[in-house]
């Protein structure tokens, strides 16, 4: 059994493997996960590539583990563990690792039980919701102010997201535990907030692309569906980006338990299976590893 980073001219290998994915979005995209931030790995038995998986970079802080794939013939034989422990094994070779972490659905037993293994603990459920017509929804109140002070906006992130054990959506697919790495200067500049009228809650718009233009809705309290002005907000924030008329735009949530709960019956959302973050710090990791060293 062999175990290395993958280059472009294994692609074939790849391509040959039958992994019983239909039109995988990673073969799309292989030659750009040959690039950082990504970095792809592949386990080989007698030359042959049975499993491949790796890592993602963000915010210079954050490896998310992912594009776990493994020839059919070759599972159940431990295989993908083997090879998602070097990854997470490579991954904390970098100093600047200060999280790992890898996000999977509910209904993928197999991938829980690989991130349990690796000694990564849960976070609470994240249900996807997306949709490109809130007019069901409640649009009584005021518009909302749009906040145009950096030292203004990143207070109200600060304020929201102080605490590691709350999720950021840093991008669609992607939340991450909260640290102020997430709120680069940069990322800050080129986000949306507004407050509300009595400056007791904010809500971020974000732009992004997942296959279609996305307006990614970040509010992190639970009355998003009773809130005076947030859905009149949001439309019209959606209203004014000119790709929503020529393309299919998203409105994307990322909701919790008790959002999905008091989500109004006449909702027009598309809910998606429940997904479930694992991870931990790096200082935890490496003590698992100790431990493990000594047994």
């Amino acid at each position: 059994m062999e175990i290395r980073r993958l280059y472009k001219e294994d692609k074939l290998l790849f391509e040959q493997m039958n992994t019983g994915i239909e039109d995988d979005y990673v073969l799309h995209i292989y030659d750009q996960l040959m690039e950082e931030p990504h970095f792809l790995y592949g386990l080989f038995e007698q030359n042959q590539l049975v499993s491949i998986g790796g890592y993602t970079m963000f915010a210079d802080e954050y490896a998310m583990l992912g594009r776990l794939r493994s020839d059919l013939s070759y599972r159940g034989k431990g295989y993908a563990s083997k090879l998602l422990e070097f990854v997470m094994n490579e991954a904390l070779k970098q100093p600047e690792v200060k999280w790992i972490g890898g996000n999977t659905q509910k209904d993928n037993p197999s991938a829980m039980k690989v991130l349990n293994k690796l000694g990564l603990k849960s976070y609470p459920l994240i249900y996807h919701a997306t949709t490109n017509d809130v007019g069901s929804l409640k649009r009584v109140g005021e518009l909302w102010r749009k906040i145009n002070d950096f030292t203004e906006k990143k207070r109200w992130l600060l304020e929201n997201y102080s605490d590691s054990n709350n999720l950021f959506g840093y991008e669609c697919y992607y939340p991450f535990p909260a640290s102020e790495a997430l709120f680069s200067n940069e990322k800050i500049k080129e986000w949306t907030i507004f407050e509300n009228e009595s400056k007791t809650r904010c809500l971020l718009l974000k732009n992004d692309v997942k296959g279609v233009p996305i307006v990614h809705v970040i509010y992190p309290y639970d009355d998003i569906w009773t809130q005076p002005g947030l859905w009149k907000t949001i439309q019209t924030f959606y209203d004014a980006k000119p790709i929503h008329k020529e393309s299919d735009t998203q409105i994307w949530l990322d909701l919790s338990d008790q959002q999905l709960l008091s989500i109004p019956a006449e909702h027009t959302f598309t809910i998606s299976t429940p997904w479930i973050l694992y991870g931990e710090n790096r200082q935890q990791l490496l003590i698992q590893q100790k431990k493990q060293t000594f047994l």
